[in-house]
């Protein structure tokens, strides 16, 4: 453990955030803020046996600090706002402040640790084109926002652009890479399966205009006879169920449609598939490709999720135009012909995701704690 006092402070317990901050907590004196109202439970005794959606128990001191979360459903756009939490710092007196995210919910942290005088990381994953406040205004309040912090960790290349181009110059930055959650199975353990020569298509998201659920089924349909009897599972549940439901009618027991799913049961349907589906319009990083790789699938995805850039490549997916169907169906037949479906092709695409660990970014952060000491 390295001897220094970091405070994270994140907008709420996510599924990939846990074992990083598990990891963290083993080199360094950890606390964790979550800036959420939705706490996972009512009562301090079932608190203390929180665990997050895939299970992971956190090895790490964390508490919760009330804030107003403000929605525009219709696009899916939300912030949150909060006041007070710099009451918590000044009581935990850390030497590092790192903070996961933009927004008015981080401004306070940064405006106490000026005062305070306390070095700052920003653990940052949004790119030029993940979030709907862009222009003037926005690029001013987050290249302020960069200047408050003494390094930056981004979660891949399209990030590291992002903050190249707001101003932060490349020394400041480290780049790593978002782990794949625990629970993906690996494609060692992949069971054989009797229909192998069929190929099962997979789609796993929020029913939602950006994830653009829609474009998968209307390919599918259009690939027609080149796709033979090849099938399609959709996970997820939100607003377009039930145009997802209604667009699917026609392809009969070709397509299956599940509600969401997390943990063991997700992983179960990753071992099911062969290719990943990914047409989204706007992705800040896209985690579902990594959890896609380690269970060995090939993966589809489009140019604006943030992750097809840094690991697909030829024999691993294939990235396609947002919102150009015709790209996509090309794509989805062209996975008939060339996907390895072999226990070897699998394994050979879990390899893509093996450097992209929690270990691996939990030491990014550290590194970034201890320069910022350093400066």
């Amino acid at each position: 453990m390295i001897a220094m006092k970091l405070v994270l402070i994140a907008q709420a317990p996510t599924p990939y955030l846990t074992p990083i901050l598990n990891e963290l907590a083993d080199r360094a004196d950890l606390q964790v803020i979550f800036m959420s109202g939705r706490r996972p439970a009512r009562s301090l005794e079932s608190w203390a046996t929180f665990r997050d959606p895939w299970g992971v128990k956190p090895r790490f001191d964390f508490t919760f600090h009330p804030s107003l979360a403000v929605g525009w459903i219709r696009h899916d756009f939300h912030v949150q706002l909060s006041a007070g939490v710099s009451i918590r710092l000044a009581r935990s007196r850390p030497d590092v402040v790192v903070i996961h995210g933009w927004g008015p919910l981080m401004v306070e942290p940064l405006l106490w640790r000026l005062i305070a005088r306390r070095r700052a990381v920003m653990w940052t994953e949004s790119t030029l084109d993940s979030g709907l406040l862009r222009g003037t205004v926005s690029d001013r309040f987050r290249r302020a926002m960069l200047r408050g912090v003494d390094l930056v960790v981004s979660n891949g290349s399209r990030a590291t652009q992002y903050a190249l181009a707001l101003g932060v110059a490349p020394e400041r930055v480290i780049t790593s890479c978002l782990p794949s959650v625990p629970a993906a199975p690996a494609p060692q353990t992949v069971p054989s399966r009797s229909d192998r020569d069929r190929l099962h298509f997979l789609f796993v998201g929020r029913l939602v205009p950006r994830k653009r659920p829609l474009d998968v089924l209307t390919a599918f349909r259009e690939a027609g006879d080149a796709l033979g009897d090849a099938t399609l599972t959709i996970i997820g549940d939100g607003p377009l169920r039930g145009d997802v439901e209604a667009a699917a009618a026609d392809l009969g027991d070709r397509v299956r449609l599940s509600p969401r799913l997390e943990g063991p049961p997700l992983a179960a349907e990753f071992a099911a598939a062969d290719v990943l589906v990914v047409p989204s319009e706007r992705e800040v990083w896209g985690l579902v490709v990594n959890e896609a790789l380690a269970a060995g699938l090939y993966v589809i995805a489009t140019d604006q999720v943030a992750s097809a850039v840094d690991l697909l490549r030829p024999g691993v997916g294939a990235i396609v135009l947002t919102g150009d169907v015709s790209s996509l169906v090309a794509a989805m037949r062209a996975a008939i012909r060339d996907v390895d479906r072999s226990d070897a092709g699998r394994v050979g695409r879990a390899q893509t995701v093996r450097d992209c660990t929690p270990r691996a970014f939990a030491s990014a952060l550290v590194e970034a704690a201890a320069r910022a000491l350093t400066t």
